[in-house]
């Protein structure tokens, strides 16, 4: 029965034989009171309904995957969100009514607020000690919220902070503070009311559209390029900046900013740099390329790109697009980016008063999504393939397994490197004949550089960030899937899997989803002036930390603004505490690439600040020294990147101190030499052991150089920049005779002819393995059906000894089970078997 019952199932189920089937519809026991084994029609019933529910619960979960995407799911642990993730998802598609109300159930006359620990502290502070009295407080403030009564804190605004993912306790603290003042005056008597309405006042960034006048002034613009990579927004934005007598471009990266400053002046439009480590500035030139913090407000412009707008929703860098946004005084102003910040960026223009336009761009080239994915090997790994993974460790180990495959050889890029070695492995990657096949990468390739990618593998579709790992974006799934086959390159389509097949879905859907969810909000951070204003109403000898913890505390931002994680420059803060400076020289030092979660960099800024402190000078050379070789182990190529750091923050404080320090044209040639090191350190992390040194370009599917066109323009500028590139596509290769891409082409042809020769006889080796197998599996049968007969030839003589109905009849009674015919039953006689004779026979 077992067997019968295991062969209906199939494989893969489970059977208890200890006790019976319970719960098969009526009692389990027998009439005297045994449990009743169940009988095969119960058991098929019931494996049978199971099984259906099984396929119904399965289908009805995969469709609530397929439709609740991680953009469409609110992050309710935040704020103790009461509804489940679907009735979340309904919601944010319902109108103000349903959102109301559902806001009104989390809200539950205020018990969350009465409940937590940081809004009793808070009112505590203000002198409101008594619990109940407290409780009654929120209670009164819940009510009039709900009720939409507060002129300060209007239902609809705090419908949408919740619906946005504010932390809903500090988003609802200043407006209970204002109701306290005014709804309990003899509770908060003991308090300075006058000191805590005048830092409310202070803090108020409700309107940060009324802190550039001057930009309020003019009539501007907005016109966004939106579209997904590889589109050509960008190219547009900068072709009108190009034609334009004044402009400025403001990029997210050093690197983009310097490629723009580049191209610009090799096309004949003079044009000023300015980042944080970099300054050239000649005197009448009206166009300016800079990062996006640098963006000079006190200027007018013609035309101004602001490029990755999408970044404005950053929880750290965002305020610096939404300064520029604001403030930028240009009568155009070309926005570049996804299209997840039309809402957001129209909500901002009706409040300006700018005119807003809109052009979308769709993809030169075709992307398309591999059928399955990479099934956890990298077997099938070709040139042109770019892994993205997203850890510094993660990368060295996957181009070390890749790698020991033989045929191919691998670039890195990640956050840690220099802009200038990415962009430098970013070109040996491009050159068909350097040797670099494949890239192995983080999500840093994302902006700033244009690679020849065929296809591009994702490694997982989570990261590591600041919260702990968390699933990517569907803007960073785009993006990063569209750099594969990028417009003119050698590649003209693209394709993108996972390497494991698991996430193939999670690819598909994210690729498919024609509209993500749109950015809530925009960052904000208070301006120097407010700080100082601030610090000039708070206790002397508060630090610098406790007064931006204070500000935040009581800021009040509208619901289209939030307040951006300051928390690098607490840290920093906390680190410079003990010495003496002014608020202006505090404030500078805060905002410097500190890294304060590194040791030896940290090191290096308390060194700094002590410095600035005390007014003596610092030479980078007594700070810095760097190794007279590359290094070739990963955490040293780690202290190398730190060093590189240290000289950065020395450069980027020059421009800030320039009489503390000096010696910046030292530091700058120490950068240099330090970038040329890690060159040649990541050279050196090759398994030279493991790696067969091969041309490893396929010339014969691509045209020789002498062939390709080459524009005379782009040759002009090449040789204008010196040997400097940052895109990696922009320098032609240097021509190679016409016999050494022969030999090259059959060095390749023999390698293909050695790689089917050894696939010839994988082949074979396969299919005598598998005649092999076949025998086995036969001669297991003989000997499991030999050893059956012996079996049953026993029971049967144990039957005749004990003077059973004989000989036959039992025979017959035995093999009936297996249901053979009566001519197979006889064929089994033991008179009938003359080359066997049963084991016990007398």
């Amino acid at each position: 029965m077992k067997a019968g019952l295991h062969n209906h199932l199939g494989p893969g189920v489970r059977i208890c034989w200890l006790s019976p089937l319970p719960r098969l519809g009526g009692s389990s026991l027998n009439a005297n009171g045994r449990f009743r084994p169940a009988s095969m029609v119960e058991v098929r019933s019931f494996v049978r309904n199971r099984s259906a529910t099984s396929v119904s619960k399965s289908k009805a979960k995969e469709e609530t995957r397929q439709r609740l995407l991680p953009e469409e799911v609110l992050i309710a642990s935040a704020s103790k969100f009461p509804l489940s993730k679907k009735e979340t998802a309904a919601l944010l598609g319902a109108d103000a009514v349903s959102k109301e109300n559902a806001f009104e159930k989390y809200f539950d006359n205020g018990s969350a607020l009465a409940q937590s620990s940081f809004v009793a502290t808070k009112l505590k502070d203000i002198g409101v000690t008594d619990a109940l009295q407290r409780d009654r407080l929120v209670a009164q403030f819940a009510g009039k919220v709900i009720r939409d009564e507060l002129p300060y804190m209007r239902l609809p605004v705090a419908v949408e902070a919740w619906l946005g993912k504010k932390n809903m306790e500090r988003f609802l603290l200043p407006a209970l503070y204002e109701f306290v003042l005014q709804e309990a005056k003899d509770l908060v008597a003991i308090c300075d009311t006058n000191n805590i309405r005048t830092l409310m006042k202070i803090s108020d960034l409700r309107l940060p559209t009324d802190w550039y006048p001057q930009a309020r002034q003019l009539k501007r613009n907005i016109i966004l390029h939106v579209g997904p990579t590889n589109s050509g927004k960008t190219f547009s934005a900068l072709e009108c900046l190009r034609k334009a007598p004044t402009g400025i471009y403001a990029g997210p990266l050093r690197l983009l900013a310097h490629e723009v400053y580049e191209r610009l002046n090799t096309d004949g439009s003079a044009c000023n740099l300015l980042t944080g480590e970099e300054r050239r500035i000649i005197d009448g030139v009206e166009k300016w390329s800079c990062t996006v913090e640098l963006t000079p407000l006190d200027k007018e412009f013609d035309v101004a790109v602001v490029d990755e707008i999408q970044m404005i929703g950053d929880e750290q860098r965002g305020w610096a697009w939404t300064q520029a946004l604001l403030g930028i005084r240009a009568k155009e102003i070309h926005l570049c980016g996804e299209a997840t910040v039309l809402p957001l960026v129209a909500r901002i223009c009706e409040l300006t008063g700018d005119t807003m336009t809109v052009n979308k761009y769709e993809r030169l080239t075709k992307l398309s999504i591999e059928k399955r994915g990479f099934s956890g090997s990298f077997s099938n790994i070709k040139p042109g393939d770019c892994v993205v993974t997203f850890s510094r460790k993660n990368i060295f180990a996957l181009r070390k397994k890749i790698e020991s495959f033989g045929n191919v050889k691998c670039a890195v890029i990640y956050g840690g490197l220099p802009p200038e070695v990415r962009s430098e492995q970013a070109k040996l990657f491009n050159a068909a004949a350097s040797g670099y096949d494949c890239l192995v990468a983080s999500d840093a390739i994302g902006m700033g550089l244009n690679l020849n990618i065929r296809r591009v593998i994702f490694e997982s579709l989570q990261k590591f960030d600041s919260k702990g790992i968390s699933p990517l974006s569907i803007g960073q799934i785009k993006q990063i899937a569209g750099l594969g086959g990028r417009f003119r390159t050698q590649h003209n389509e693209g394709s993108v899997c996972t390497l494991h097949n698991i996430d193939m879905m999670r690819l598909r859907q994210a690729l498919d989803v024609d509209s993500p969810f749109p950015l809530p909000s925009a960052g904000l951070c208070p301006t120097f002036e407010q700080i100082e204003r601030f610090a000039q109403e708070t206790p002397p000898g508060t630090t610098f930390s406790a007064l931006l913890d204070k500000f935040e505390e009581l800021a009040r931002l509208d619901s289209n603004y939030f307040w951006c994680n300051l928390g690098q420059q607490k840290k920093a803060a906390d680190v410079i505490e003990a010495f003496e400076l002014s608020l202006a020289d505090r404030y500078a030092l805060v905002a410097a690439p500190s890294h304060p979660d590194d040791e030896y960099i940290t090191n290096a800024f308390i060194h700094f600040a002590k410095a600035v402190s005390e007014g003596n000078e610092v030479n980078i050379a007594d700070l810095v020294k760097l190794p007279t070789e590359p290094v070739a182990k990963s955490e040293t190529l780690r202290h190398l990147e730190s060093v590189h750091k240290v000289i950065v923050l020395y450069i980027w404080l020059s421009f800030r101190f320039p009489n503390t320090f000096p010696f910046i044209e030292s530091a700058s040639q120490m950068k240099q030499e330090c970038e040329t090191l890690i060159t040649r350190s990541l050279d050196l992390l090759h398994n030279d052991k493991v790696i067969a040194r091969l041309e490893r370009r396929s010339y014969h599917k691509l045209k020789p150089l002498a062939m390709r066109a080459v524009d005379p323009a782009t040759v002009l500028a090449s040789k204008s920049r010196a040997g400097v590139t940052y895109s990696g596509l922009d320098v032609p290769e240097p021509a190679r005779p016409q016999e050494e891409l022969l030999a090259l082409e059959g060095k390749e042809q023999r390698r293909k002819d050695r790689k089917q020769a050894f696939m010839a006889h994988n082949q074979d080796m396969k299919r005598q393995a598998g005649e092999l197998r076949e025998q086995k599996n036969k001669l297991r049968a003989v000997t499991r059906q030999r050893k059956e007969w012996d079996r049953r030839d026993e029971e049967i003589m144990q039957g005749v000894s004990k003077g059973g109905r004989g000989g036959n009849a039992e025979r017959e009674d035995v093999f009936m089970k297996d249901g053979k015919s009566v001519a197979q039953r006889s064929s089994y006689g033991i008179e009938t078997r003359a080359d066997y004779s049963p084991k016990g026979s007398e």
